[in-house]
């Protein structure tokens, strides 16, 4: 038991400070989904980069919480098991968000290409030819061009 009190302290901390980095990843996650929203690419590619670090930290706090000396300590203590319970709750809110942001920015690639289709594309398009080019060859009339 003195073995317990001992790790208490120290996994609390860990578990506290999981929760923290759970959190500020959902404030990264937010800010990844602005980006998305308004494809800015040099911002995502800024955030992602944050976002990687801190998915190494939780990763690198999670393996060291799965050590055999932690999880008896983890499964006895009551308010780990609180702890435990809302960095779950946090994780399950990042992966919800992770997925919302990836089906944005799903949802943004099939726009551009709808528009890039319309553009350049499309075989009904009298206005720019499958090289981007304006088409020279008008339907409209010899002489009137748009």
């Amino acid at each position: 038991m003195s073995d317990v009190n001992d790790l208490l302290p120290q996994v609390t901390k860990q578990f506290t400070t999981q929760k923290l980095r759970l959190q500020q990843m959902l404030s990264i996650l937010d800010e990844e989904l602005e980006a998305v929203k308004n494809r800015d690419g040099n911002l995502i590619l800024d955030i992602s980069k944050k976002k990687e670090l801190q998915l190494e930290a939780i990763t690198s706090a999670d393996s060291q919480l799965n050590k055999e000396k932690y999880v008896e300590v983890i499964k006895t203590t009551p308010l780990l098991s609180t702890l435990k319970s809302e960095i779950k709750d946090l994780l399950l809110q990042c992966q919800h968000l992770n997925e919302v942001i990836y089906l944005t920015a799903t949802q943004n690639q099939i726009a551009i290409e709808q528009v890039k289709q319309l553009l350049i594309g499309g075989s009904k398009n009298t206005t720019y030819n499958a090289h981007g080019q304006k088409n020279t060859n008008s339907s409209i009339g010899r002489g009137l061009k748009a």
